[in-house]
């Protein structure tokens, strides 16, 4: 029988937001996109800032949905996607909320394949809630670095182990590594150009 990714998504997500809450440490390994997806749902859902370093955003685009698919092709990643879309549109249109990324690599213009139109992160970069950089090309250790996302509230953190399959470890209420996280985030905007739609 085939894996309701679906309410693995939302399991996962369910069993995230009860850690969160609890107050405790929470420290554990994820495997895959759908729970990478649902660690930065938990993360837009919850507000404040995320800082963001990447390869391409690909949690914002449909070719990270369509690999959840071919992985599960019985699956609904669309479903998935949307509630993916749904949180980011939210996010960008709170106050207060800001999402700060840095890519690998630069880009020219926007990918034609984000999950929300290109107007949405457009009216967000206007408004200073969205900062798209992209690391110097001579950067030496881009390529070797792990992926991460931070957000300021409670903590939260998702790192990745591996970056073709989107393994990480999450973790949350941890002041003390979310510093260091937030301390190699901004080392990295030293070395990075601000992108201009």
């Amino acid at each position: 029988m085939p894996a309701d990714i679906v309410k693995i998504f939302e399991d996962y997500y369910d069993s995230l937001t009860e850690k969160l809450e609890s107050k405790r440490l929470v420290a554990e390994t994820n495997h895959d996109r759908i729970h990478n997806s649902a660690i930065m749902k938990l993360m837009l859902d919850h507000g404040g800032q995320i800082d963001m370093f990447c390869g391409s955003m690909s949690v914002f685009r449909d070719d990270f949905y369509n690999d959840i698919k071919r992985d599960n092709p019985e699956g609904s990643e669309a479903e998935i996607k949307s509630m993916l879309a749904n949180s980011l549109t939210s996010f960008l249109s709170k106050d207060g909320s800001r999402l700060r990324v840095v890519q690998e690599h630069s880009m020219e213009r926007l990918p034609d394949d984000l999950i929300v139109s290109k107007s949405v992160f457009e009216s967000a970069m206007r408004e200073g809630k969205l900062e798209i950089y992209y690391l110097e090309s001579n950067f030496l250790w881009k390529d070797m670095m792990s992926h991460f996302a931070i957000s300021s509230v409670a903590g939260m953190m998702r790192m990745e182990t591996d970056k073709t399959t989107h393994e990480g470890m999450f973790i949350a209420n941890a002041e003390a590594t979310s510093k260091l996280a937030n301390t190699t985030f901004d080392k990295l905007l030293e070395k990075s150009e601000l992108f201009q739609a």
